[in-house]
């Protein structure tokens, strides 16, 4: 299933501009590019690159037609967008593969990383769907192998595994190290210009438009309580039986 995560644009008066034609191409693009990028999935890299083509294409018919709300809105998606690719690039696997491997996961689908997600290999042209435990539900050695190919760095002390790159990290809390049952507790730390929704979506599966501050993550197999830590910079969130 899809997960989509909703765009929350005004829609600004169209004010007076120099050529009325250009107004009018202006006010065109931006309706139908608002349109494309609210059904953006931003799961997906291919339909991430193609939101930011057309508001880059969108931002410079308005720049030119000289429409400030238009201008201002266009750059606001544009900014969330390339947050999201970035964002989409690092997560792709960094293991190097060949060109078999990458034709049978191609047609079986990856284990190792969550249901509901999907990467490309670029090298060849590959899109690889996940079939995997999602990230709450990985045991010890599936979480270690799954950040570690993605190039995060994984630390380990005692029975608390940390996976980290640069301000975002899972911080996964378990009954014992090496534990082959899922955390108790997972803290997220999200990186700049994610939202609490998308990185618990991420973590669990869920579409972020169904979770709600205070109320439990419903799973569909299992409801993780759910707990927001108040930060002005970034989004931190307990999933699961987590110690205060």
């Amino acid at each position: 299933m899809i997960r989509l995560l909703p765009w929350v644009w005004a829609i600004p008066a169209i004010l007076g501009g120099c050529d009325p034609r250009e107004i009018a191409d202006c006010r065109q693009n931006y309706l139908s590019v608002h349109r494309a990028v609210s059904a953006t999935d931003t799961r997906s890299l291919e339909r991430v690159e193609e939101s930011l083509a057309a508001v880059q294409g969108a931002l410079g018919i308005c720049e030119r037609a000289r429409l400030r709300e238009e201008v201002v809105q266009l750059n606001k998606a544009l900014r969330k967008l390339q947050g999201h690719h970035a964002y989409l690039i690092h997560n792709e696997p960094h293991k190097d593969v060949g060109p078999a491997q990458v034709e049978e996961l191609s047609k079986t689908g990856d284990s190792t990383c969550p249901t509901g997600q999907l990467y490309q290999y670029r090298k060849y042209e590959k899109k690889i769907r996940c079939i995997g435990p999602q990230i709450f539900e990985m045991n010890w050695r599936e979480a270690e192998t799954y950040f570690e190919s993605r190039g995060y760095k994984v630390s380990k002390q005692e029975n608390r595994l940390r996976a980290e790159y640069g301000s975002e990290s899972y911080n996964y809390t378990f009954a014992r190290a090496g534990d082959t049952q899922r955390a108790t507790c997972i803290t997220l730390f999200a990186p700049p210009g994610i939202g609490w929704q998308e990185m618990v979506s991420k973590a669990t599966g869920v579409s972020p438009m169904s979770l709600k501050a205070g109320a439990p993550v419903n799973t569909g197999r299992k409801k993780l309580a759910l707990g927001l830590i108040e930060d002005p910079t970034q989004a931190i969130i307990r999933l699961g039986e987590c110690e205060e």
